[in-house]
């Protein structure tokens, strides 16, 4: 299937934080005659996947796919993060509902793919550096401090007299 080859080189290049070639891949699929109302369903479809292979660790058991096909997308995933993964998913099924009331498919799908690979990549929370210790200064599990107690401010009525 041809929308295949341009899901796999969309995603690539997605991923690969190029622009540009989001938009030359977008211009061949549709002068080869893609429907991109389908393909961008299709694209929601093999970021899900993504995440999916990236979560379980390449186990395909989830997806109705081939070996050959989980085999790919695990590589396809391999150097992003879960997060980034995830974080792409969401660009793209914020654009779902404008992508299917439009009248201008190809500039719905343009804008989103720009929009992703211009997104920076997510560095996820167990892989931080040595001696990082999250924006509190302590770790994320642990309460944040509590403030001392404010005492309640005493007024004094002023005397009638």
């Amino acid at each position: 299937m041809g929308d295949r080859k341009y899901l796999f080189d969309l995603s690539r290049a997605i991923l690969g934080r190029d622009a540009g070639a989001c938009l030359r891949i977008i211009d061949e699929a549709f002068f080869a005659g893609a429907d991109l109302k389908v393909f961008y369903e299709r694209m929601l479809a093999h970021f899900r996947n993504l995440l999916l292979v990236k979560i379980t660790s390449g186990d395909g058991s989830l997806l109705d796919l081939s070996d050959h096909e989980v085999t790919e997308l695990t590589g396809q995933a391999g150097s992003s993060s879960r997060e980034t993964l995830q974080r792409l998913l969401d660009v793209l099924m914020a654009g779902e509902e404008e992508m299917r009331k439009s009248i201008n498919p190809r500039l719905v799908l343009e804008f989103v793919a720009v929009k992703m690979a211009w997104q920076e990549p997510l560095i996820p929370s167990t892989k931080s550096s040595p001696g990082w210790k999250g924006s509190r200064g302590a770790s994320a599990r642990e309460p944040l401090p509590r403030a001392p107690p404010r005492r309640r401010p005493t007024h004094r009525l002023p005397s009638g007299r």
